[in-house]
């Protein structure tokens, strides 16, 4: 294996797995049951405390 088509291999792994990442993260910060938290989390700024 010469060192193109190592940077080729991880280039590609590397942009699956920083999309599997990234999906990851969105399924989180939509879930239903995480409304509540970003909620109150996007309120508490406005808090007077």
């Amino acid at each position: 294996m010469t060192y193109q088509d190592m940077t080729n291999l991880t280039g590609s792994w590397g942009l699956a797995f920083f999309i599997f990442i990234f999906a990851m993260v969105v399924v989180y910060a939509l879930w239903p049951g995480n409304k509540e938290k970003f909620t109150e989390a996007a309120s508490r700024p406005l808090d007077e405390e």
